[in-house]
């Protein structure tokens, strides 16, 4: 009866330190990939700000499903709760609540590579999705952003638990899109705007 508990206890203790490597190496594996620090050398947007501007700005807000994450007038929301894994929060994008870390350029950058205003990537930020946004396009969206009416709402926080930074590290969950956009700066252009599969699919 010793032997078998003693037996028991050394498996139990082997399979905390396995689990307790595995956990530990996620944890650094995540965090070094968070602090990477990316180059967005695109051209500068060139900005306009009258009316049909932001009304295509709110259009593209809607089409490209950026209000399903951040909400109506881009105040922020829970995007994701995956339970144990942790829960994806929408910022909000209003003037007030992003300050002065983010520009015009800086906008766009988070929008079409997933990265800050510092370089490091967005959590969860579906950029890959938006790569290929045109110039124009991008400015109409940026334009929209910068022109909505203030809010102090608080989402909340993006969170990332322990069990999900272990699914991030066997390529379970998409920790960031960043990794997987080319970060080449180039002029974007969009297909002419009709109704075609190449425009829906621009769009999509």
């Amino acid at each position: 009866m010793r032997k078998r508990f003693k037996g028991l206890l050394v498996t139990f203790a082997v399979l905390a330190l396995l689990i307790g490597g595995i956990l530990a190496t996620a944890w650094v594996s995540t965090e070094r990939r968070l602090a990477h620090r990316y180059e967005v050398a695109d051209p500068p947007l060139a900005l306009a700000r009258d009316a049909d501007t932001i009304q295509r700005g709110a259009h593209l807000y809607t089409v490209l499903g950026c209000s399903d994450c951040h909400g109506a007038g881009a105040i922020g929301k829970l995007a994701i709760d995956a339970g144990p894994l942790g829960k994806a929060i929408a910022p909000n994008l209003t003037p007030r609540a992003i300050g002065q870390r983010y520009d015009a350029d800086g906008l766009a950058a988070a929008i079409r590579h997933g990265v800050r205003a510092d370089g490091t990537p967005l959590r969860f930020m579906p950029s890959g999705d938006f790569t290929h946004l045109s110039d124009a396009d991008t400015a109409d969206l940026v334009a929209y952003l910068q022109a909505l009416p203030n809010s102090d709402h608080a989402p909340g926080t993006t969170t990332l638990t322990p069990l999900g930074r272990t699914m991030a590290l066997f390529g379970q969950i998409e920790l960031t899109s960043a990794e997987r956009i080319d970060h080449a700066p180039r002029v974007r252009i969009a297909p002419a705007a009709t109704v075609s599969a190449e425009y829906g699919a621009y769009l999509l």
